[in-house]
This record gives C-alpha cells, sequence and structure tokens, in this order.
C-alpha cells in the first residue's frame, strides 16, 4: 500500500495539473477551454487533502506562488488530518467548513448518489462557499481550495467559479470527470479505512468516482434555482463588486 508521505507519481502531467509531494488531485482552475476557444491557467487551484504535506510539498506550493488556502474540511476531518503549519512560508490558512458531518468519500450513511449530496452541500455550505469566493477575490497570491478528496465540496466550487468565468459546460464536466483517476492512490491508501467501516470495494469505488452525469446534473440544478453561477453567489450574500473582481481573476487575459 501507498504511504500517506510517499511523493506522489505521475506518469505524464495533465494541462494545469501540479506534482505536489503527498498531495493528490492538485490542479490550477481555468485550464479549460473558454467560449471563445482559448486556454489560460489562474493563480487558483484545487486539490484534495493536505493532511500529508510534506516540508517539499510546501515549499512547492510557495514556488507557485500560493498565500492561502482555504480548508472546507469538517472541524473533525481537520482535527485527524491536521494541515501542517505553512506560516513560515507565508501561507496563510482558512478554515471554511462546508458542513459539520463527514462529508468525505469515507462516509457512506445514507448515501444517494452526489447529484443528490451535491444540491445538500450547495445549500449547508452558503457560508462556507461565501467565505471562499470572497477571499479568492480579494487576497494577494495565489489561492489554493481543497476537502478531503478534492472533488465533491471542491467540485461543487470549482464548477460555480468556472461557470461564472465563462467556461462551457462540456470543459466544466470534463474538468470534473479528471479526478476520479487522479484519486487512484488516494483510495489505495483509504482502502484499509474502507474496510474497516465495513464499506463494500464497490461502493468504495463508487464513493470516489466523479461521474460526468453528476456535475450535468449540478449545474442544471443551480440554473433552475438561481439561474446562473452569479445567481447563487449572490445569493449566498457575495456582493456584487466581489463578484466582479472574481470574474476579472478568473477570466482568461484579452490577447
Amino acid at each position: 500500500m501507498k504511504n500517506e508521505t510517499d511523493p506522489m507519481t505521475t506518469q505524464t502531467l495533465l494541462p494545469g495539473l501540479l506534482d505536489i509531494e503527498a498531495v493528490h488531485n492538485v490542479r490550477h482552475m481555468g485550464y479549460c477551454r473558454t467560449g471563445s476557444g482559448g486556454t489560460f491557467c489562474s493563480d487558483v487551484l484545487r486539490a484534495a487533502t493536505l493532511g500529508g504535506l510534506t516540508d517539499r510539498g510546501i515549499v512547492a506550493l510557495r514556488d507557485v506562488g500560493v498565500t492561502t488556502v482555504v480548508d472546507l474540511r469538517s472541524s473533525r476531518e481537520l482535527e485527524m488530518r491536521p494541515t501542517p503549519a505553512m506560516h513560515a512560508h507565508g501561507i496563510h490558512t482558512i478554515h471554511a467548513p462546508v458542513v459539520e458531518y463527514d462529508s468525505s468519500p469515507l462516509s457512506h450513511e445514507n448515501f444517494q448518489g452526489y447529484a443528490v449530496r451535491y444540491r445538500e452541500l450547495l445549500d449547508l455550505g452558503r457560508g462556507a462557499y461565501g467565505v471562499l469566493f470572497t477571499t479568492i477575490a480579494e487576497v494577494e497570491g495565489a489561492v489554493l481550495f481543497h476537502c478531503s478528496a478534492g472533488k465533491d465540496r471542491t467540485g461543487i466550487a470549482a464548477a460555480l467559479l468556472l461557470e461564472l468565468a465563462g467556461v462551457s459546460d462540456e470543459e466544466i464536466i470534463e474538468d470534473y470527470a479528471r479526478s476520479a483517476p487522479l484519486l487512484d492512490p488516494l483510495f489505495e491508501m483509504w482502502k484499509p479505512r474502507f474496510e474497516e467501516e465495513g464499506v463494500p470495494l464497490e461502493t468504495a469505488r463508487r464513493l470516489m468516482a466523479s461521474d460526468p452525469e453528476d456535475m450535468a446534473l449540478t449545474l442544471d440544478y443551480v440554473r433552475e434555482r438561481w439561474g446562473s453561477a452569479e445567481g447563487y453567489m449572490l445569493d449566498i450574500g457575495v456582493l456584487p463588486a466581489t463578484i466582479a473582481r472574481l470574474r476579472e481573476r478568473l477570466s482568461p487575459p484579452v490577447d
């Protein structure tokens, strides 16, 4: 079994994907095609848990310009796998729990599928997502946000940010679907816990999946209820001026 502190090995780094020691699913936001066909790489990053982050990993984050980390995990998850202190490297951490129950893929009680869970998280995580979006809009330097696997709570935020930036649904869904294969090493690492908690392997694989249909249904739900990502942001209390700064930060540069 892969040790939690081993470096992440990657055969070929995909566009926007970063190789940060002992952290999985680390990638730039915005490395997608926009409606005009261009590509860009913003200074906003997403990732799975930083609980196993090594000293070399911290230096690597600093070297790509990260100054702020927003941790979307619950207090219990943070207690179980605390993020190493990074103040000495100029990186500040903000804890903004989307929910205060275990919403990681290790949690399988009452699981009705991710399309259903994401609707719940959009409602329950209003405060946390407001903190995240405001932070990205206002702080200097690159911002990294993460949860446990970096695909559910993080995936919802990523989808909203990309939609705000004008990225097509097809690209948002493709970006979401990238998580599952990037999490294969984490799945192997978590297998003993799945077994210990009596989670069948088939269920465990479903919990670690990032099915495109789940994100397609989530985007439909956002539009049915709020009209757009911007509508959601306004509803949770993000100011219009903040949304304008957020969109500017996420938008590709003009040629």
